[in-house]
C-alpha cells in the first residue's frame, strides 16, 4: 500500500466516525472540536495536556451525574402521573 492510499483510508475512516457521532450526539459541534483538538495533541505542551485531561474528566463526571439526576426526575414524574391516573380510574 502506498502512503497516499493509507492517508485516504485513514481520512475516510475518520469521516465515517464523525458521521456516526453526528447522528448520535445532539451537540455535535463539541465533538468536532474535541476531534480537532485530538489531531493536534502531540504538539500540545505538558501543562496544557494536564488541563485538557482534567477538564475532560470533570466534564465526564458532571455528564454522568446530570444523566442520573435527569433519569431520577423522569422516573419520579412518571410514577406521580401513574398514581394520579390510578386515583381517577373508575
Amino acid at each position: 500500500m502506498t502512503a497516499r492510499f493509507k492517508m485516504v483510508v485513514r481520512g475516510s475512516v475518520l469521516l465515517l466516525l464523525i458521521l456516526v457521532l453526528s447522528l448520535s450526539l445532539p451537540y455535535f459541534e463539541y465533538v468536532v472540536g474535541l476531534t480537532g483538538s485530538l489531531i493536534w495533541w502531540p504538539r500540545v505542551g505538558a501543562p496544557a495536556r494536564v488541563i485538557n485531561v482534567a477538564l475532560i474528566v470533570v466534564d465526564g463526571i458532571y455528564g454522568v451525574a446530570d444523566t442520573i439526576s435527569s433519569s431520577r426526575s423522569l422516573l419520579d414524574i412518571l410514577q406521580r402521573s401513574r398514581s394520579h391516573w390510578r386515583a381517577y380510574k373508575l
